[in-house]
């Protein structure tokens, strides 16, 4: 490989030149980063985002019902996005789950239609064990 190949900026300008949203997140859905794609999704930008659980940072209804948030209402045993992230953590890989996810925006409630993709990955920096986290709006009817 070349010097170049291996620069983070590299990479950086490749994953940000994906036009599919993209978040590398923990067991836990912690969103540790995102794509310019994803960005654009997000109330807010990426910024806003780092460190929160995907329910909060996506504005999912179930997030906004339980105080400790994303993760923590009883439907979210059901959430697509949950367990298509532990799927990955246990070594499975999940392809185009479909999913219903119904989020508040500064017009209401709307619900989308999606398709998720989870797949783990490891990286020797600050976290040893990331899922890569792909949500295709509005695919399906």
């Amino acid at each position: 490989m070349t010097p170049e190949i291996l620069h983070a900026d590299f990479f950086r300008h490749i994953f940000d030149a994906i036009p599919s949203p993209l978040f590398i997140v923990d067991d836990d859905v912690q969103i540790f980063h995102v794509n310019q794609a994803a960005s654009g999704l997000l109330m807010g930008g990426a910024e806003s985002v780092y460190n929160k659980r995907g329910g909060d940072a996506l504005h999912c209804i179930h997030a906004a019902a339980s105080p400790e948030g994303c993760g923590r209402d009883s439907l979210c045993h059901n959430c697509v996005i949950r367990n298509a992230v532990h799927e990955a953590f246990r070594g499975g890989k999940v392809h185009r789950k479909k999913a219903l996810l119904t989020v508040m925006t500064s017009n209401g409630q709307i619900v989308i239609h999606a398709l998720v993709t989870a797949s783990l990955f490891h990286f020797d920096g600050r976290h040893s064990h990331c899922s890569l986290l792909k949500i295709s709006a509005n695919f399906f009817n």
